[in-house]
């Protein structure tokens, strides 16, 4: 791997502009935007950076205070859940207590259904 020669005071100068513009942004994200200006540093060198720059930001990652955005997902109340039968309704349960399973095709949408039939035709032929 080929890493852009920049000393520690060139980085943390460019590093500092990024973080002054998201200062939400964590490792990845900054190594994705330094990249982006040609930069390419070792994952060491950038988080050395970090820590010396946005010890806030670095500690409030660590202690979980800021969430990764990708990660957030609803409470478990609000998530449905799919078995290889389809989606599965937790209210709709059999005597023992195991869910009954609906088919999925409530979900699909005539057209999609129709653009799927035609590709399996066009397929067999």
């Amino acid at each position: 791997m080929n890493f852009t020669q920049i000393d520690d005071s060139d980085l943390d100068l460019t590093l500092g502009q990024i973080i002054k513009e998201f200062p939400l942004c964590g490792e990845t994200l900054l190594q994705q935007m330094l990249l982006l200006k040609g930069i390419r540093v070792q994952r060491w060198r950038l988080r050395e950076c970090m820590h010396r720059l946005d010890t806030a930001g670095v500690q409030a990652r660590r202690t979980g205070q800021l969430q990764n955005a990708v990660g957030i997902t609803e409470g478990e109340a609000n998530l449905q859940d799919y078995g290889i039968e389809g989606y599965v309704d937790q209210n709709d349960v059999e005597e023992g207590e195991r869910p009954i399973f609906g088919p999925l095709a409530h979900m699909i949408s005539d057209q999609m259904q129709a653009g799927f039939n035609s590709t399996i035709d066009k397929k067999q032929y």
